[in-house]
This record gives structure tokens, sequence and C-alpha cells, in this order.
């Protein structure tokens, strides 16, 4: 019988780009977006992770008492997941970016990730992520089937770029992608 190599996770804040051993293709980084998610999904969600003694990153949408609760483990952290889709679609003309992102700041104000919706990117945003302390952008999402090496980069503003190659809606779009 095989013995199975024990995997590696990562969590996506603790990504430096100087050192491999931190990013390297040996190291797993689960990403979560809650979506507005109900609690009851989130805790299992986090109870499947912490069986598997695993670390993940949940991307943050709204306040929620689960939230206190994935804090308590030190297996995540909690990023933010700004949805700037009204802004860019025209149905929302009060709101900007930054008002968008310091309300969800209050939220989760040791935030150090970001991820928007639709991986909502432009040089704009990310002048309002540093500017809100946000280290570590999680918006490029490269899928496995391009057959590009990633790894992260930093930036202009030297955040640090964490592309990604694998994400459920196009994983059940596409018929030739593999689940990882």
């Amino acid at each position: 019988m095989a013995v199975r190599e024990k995997l590696s996770f990562g969590k996506i804040s603790k990504i430096k780009v100087t050192d491999n051993d931190s990013w390297n293709d040996q190291i797993i980084f689960l990403t979560f977006d809650i979506d507005w998610a109900h609690d009851d999904i989130i805790r299992d969600s986090m109870q499947l992770i912490l069986e598997a003694d695993a670390y993940a990153t949940f991307f943050v949408t709204h306040d929620t008492p689960v939230l206190d609760e994935l804090r308590a483990q030190s297996n995540f952290e909690l990023g933010l997941h700004p949805n700037f889709n009204k802004i860019l679609d025209g149905t929302d003309h009060a709101t900007s970016a930054e008002g968008i992102l310091k309300e969800l700041m209050t939220i989760v104000p040791e935030a150090k990730a970001v991820r928007s919706h639709s991986t909502t990117f432009s040089s704009q945003l990310c002048n309002v992520f540093a500017k809100a302390g946000l280290t570590h952008d999680c918006n490029f999402f490269i899928p496995d089937f391009a057959n590009v090496e990633l790894k992260p980069w930093k930036n202009w503003l030297q955040m640090t770029m964490v592309p990604y190659f694998w994400e459920d809606d196009v994983a059940c779009l596409e018929k030739n992608v593999s689940p990882v």
C-alpha cells in the first residue's frame, strides 16, 4: 500500500514572494468566498477543514456571528470579498469603492487579503486596497487548462498578487477541467 504524503496547507496572507517555501507547489491554499451563505453552511465547511487539519482563507461579504467562530481557529484567516458590481453596472450611484471597502473593514479590521466579486480588478481598486492596508490581492483567475505556471508577484504598490487556478463555477461549466 502506498504511503500518502501529508498535505501542506497555507493562508493567503502568509505568502511571501521572495520565500518559495511560503507558496511552492507543495502547498495548497483553500479559499472560500462566503457570499452571504447561511451560518450553518459556513460552520459545516469550517468543520470539514478542521477535520482535515487544513488551513483556509475565508473572504467575507457580511457580518455574522460565525466570523467570531472562524477567528477563534488558528487554521483560518479572514479576508475581504467586496462587491463592486452595482457600481460597475450603474445601479448604485451613491456608493464608492472606498465606501464599500470601508464598510467591510469595520467587519474584518484584521483583513490582509482581498478578492473582489467577479474578480474585479483595476489599478484604481488596487490603490484603494493598498490605502486600506491590504497586502494580498487574490483577483487573478488563470485556469489550470491554460498551462501557465502560477506564482505570486509584487505589484507597483508592493502588494502581493496571488493568482489562482481553480474556481467552482468554471469547473461546473468546463467539461475538461479536473477537480484538481
